[in-house]
């Protein structure tokens, strides 16, 4: 009995310490945030330039660490000792930035690791779109910041972007003209945190990664009797490859987004491969499935043959992330949990792996 009561007694006294701890942690050296280093304006949105942080995109995601360099870009943390003048311009979304995972583990990274002779700039931000892809180019371009080659992960959020919530102001900076995803995440907010949000970072870091890892591990029990569609999450944005057009959710696909958004896009990659051949540029677009797209396919609309016949319109050079993803769903019973963060539509480190595989055979 009296062993028993020294039992509890010791676990009580390490449960005070790591608690007083995880406080005095997330006070003075730790602050976990859903937007880190984001730069966030009434009608706009970038990058802090030289920022440093660890964000948890989502409490079902891991918290990763964030920097930001002198540009505003992310970045790996480290001073970059190449000068080489070739240089690689990166233009996407959340995908391309890497949310949830650590830099050298993105896609980008990884091909940043493998190319010293090439100088990376990744110019990727959660939910920007063709609009902000050209926005940056032409600033770049401006500065004579001229790279060899440049490559624009086009997303399947692209056209609901295009078509409703960024507007294009010329030469201006674009601007948000939507509101309700904002609206939708609301709860992503940086504000009237809890006292164990604001204080218990160490915990959160721990949760945020046991959350990640236990998701894992349950799909792969209950893979045997539950179907992919089970885990698979449909997204309002990126559904219209298997939803009539008509059939969209009508609170946010008012009428004419899409069309609108498709011409913005087919406008917006006519105007950067312009802008490549001006400048000697070699102009290289992707595409890439979300894990809704491999289940439920593409019978309303063909997101590959899009890309596809913008590339023959521009004489941009096209790689096709699709027929890898579709390749392991069919050779592999966990493509799932090894390429996605289950019920997400981003990559894990997985399907970063993979899209750097792909970029790398047809980008060099």
């Amino acid at each position: 009995m009296r062993l028993k009561k020294i039992f509890f007694y010791n676990i009580a006294i390490f449960i005070s310490f790591f608690l007083i701890l995880d406080v005095l942690v997330s006070i003075f050296f730790l602050d976990i945030k859903t937007l880190t280093c984001f730069n966030i304006q009434r009608d706009y949105y970038d990058l802090k330039k030289n920022c440093s942080g660890i964000e948890a995109w989502k409490s079902s995601f891991p918290a990763v660490k964030i920097d930001t360099n002198n540009l505003g870009l992310r970045y790996s943390g480290k001073a970059q000792k190449n000068n080489s003048k070739e240089k690689i311009f990166f233009l996407g979304d959340s995908f391309t930035y890497g949310v949830g995972i650590e830099f050298n583990k993105t896609f980008f990274g990884i091909l940043e690791n493998r190319h010293p002779e090439y100088k990376f700039y990744n110019f990727a931000v959660p939910s920007y779109s063709t609009t902000l892809h050209l926005y940056l180019l032409k600033k770049e371009i401006e500065k004579e910041n001229i790279p060899s080659k440049i490559i624009l992960m086009l997303d399947l959020t692209d056209i609901w972007d295009e078509g409703s919530r960024w507007k294009d102001n010329g030469d201006e900076r674009p601007t948000i003209i939507s509101k309700k995803y904002e609206e939708k995440h609301s709860e992503r907010k940086e504000v009237n945190k809890t006292f164990s949000q604001k204080y218990f970072q160490i915990s959160k870091m721990f949760i945020s990664n046991l959350n990640y890892r236990t998701r894992n591990f349950r799909h792969r029990l209950k893979k045997k009797y539950l179907k992919d569609y089970d885990y698979v999450k449909t997204s309002f944005q990126a559904n219209f490859t298997y939803t009539k057009v008509e059939n969209l959710n009508k609170k946010y696909w008012e009428p004419n987004v899409f069309e609108k958004g498709i011409s913005e896009i087919r406008n917006d990659i006519e105007l950067i491969s312009n802008i490549s051949r001006n400048n000697n540029i070699e102009f290289f677009l992707a595409v890439y499935p979300f894990a809704e797209t491999l289940v439920n396919g593409q019978k309303e609309f063909n997101w590959e043959k899009f890309g596809e016949s913008l590339c023959a319109s521009n004489q941009c050079k096209f790689i096709n992330v699709f027929t890898e993803f579709k390749r392991r769903m069919v050779t592999n019973k966990y493509w799932l949990s090894d390429n996605f963060f289950v019920h997400d539509e981003h990559y894990n480190n997985g399907g970063h792996e993979v899209m750097a595989n792909v970029i790398d055979s047809k980008m060099f």
